[in-house]
């Protein structure tokens, strides 16, 4: 399998199902895995740029899966059908764009593999208030940066972990799920994030001084000592 850390960790959060979209799909590496390791019968493997969707059309077909994973050219899910798929991955792409994707699909999906670079604390609070639950969270360490990648289950937010986390909570940017699961990377995650905001705390205090720094001071200071309790 030609598959990155982050698809890895995507794939091993996917459930098993009757046909997945797999959207960005770049290369097509992530949709031929899917069925390789039997998560799914059929994939539909989607690109908005025809340049990576025919790299992956050449890649399904030289691993004989063109009668399992058919590729298609559009945005997001609005090439899909209502009841084609049960569930659908994102990686690599922005949060807000995900919210997007979702929501401008033809029906909310009992499941989304979620791998956001940006935008994290807006996507949870959004997914709850649709009422989906972050099942499972996982860290992942790749060419000198943290990634999370994310289960997340129609119906489920009142049993979920963020349903006891205050909106206001950093962990809705940074994450949380993972610590609680025991996640070995957890420590390394939360010490490296602790080093950023310490930093953004000593460029503001040495900065000129205004309403803005100073509310972002404080911001920024309780996301830090938040932060250290978690250790």
């Amino acid at each position: 399998m030609k598959l990155t850390k982050r698809l890895e960790a995507a794939l091993a959060l996917t459930p098993m199902s009757r046909t997945i979209a797999d959207v960005g799909t770049d290369h097509g590496y992530l949709a031929v895995a899917l069925v390789e390791m039997e998560k799914a019968h059929r994939v539909i493997a989607i690109d908005v740029n025809e340049g990576p969707l025919q790299s992956a059309q050449a890649y399904v077909e030289e691993e004989n899966m063109t009668m399992r994973v058919e590729c298609r050219l559009g945005n997001g899910l609005t090439v899909i059908e209502k009841g084609e798929i049960d569930g659908a991955i994102m990686c690599g792409m922005g949060g807000f764009l995900m919210k997007d994707i979702i929501e401008s699909g033809p029906e909310l999906l009992p499941y989304y593999v979620l791998q956001p670079q940006n935008g994290r604390r807006e996507l949870r609070q959004w997914l709850a208030k649709a009422g989906y639950g972050i099942t499972d969270e996982r860290l992942v360490y790749e060419g000198r940066h943290f990634y999370d990648v994310w289960l997340v289950e129609k119906n489920q937010f009142a049993s979920s972990y963020y349903a006891e986390v205050p909106l206001a909570s950093v962990q809705w940017e940074v994450g949380g799920l993972a610590g609680a699961l025991g996640d070995p990377l957890w420590k390394a995650y939360v010490s490296y994030l602790i080093t950023r905001r310490q930093r953004v705390l000593r460029a503001l205090r040495s900065g000129a001084e205004s309403a803005e720094s100073a509310q972002k001071m404080v911001v920024v200071a309780g996301e830090l000592e938040e932060l250290e309790e978690m250790l």
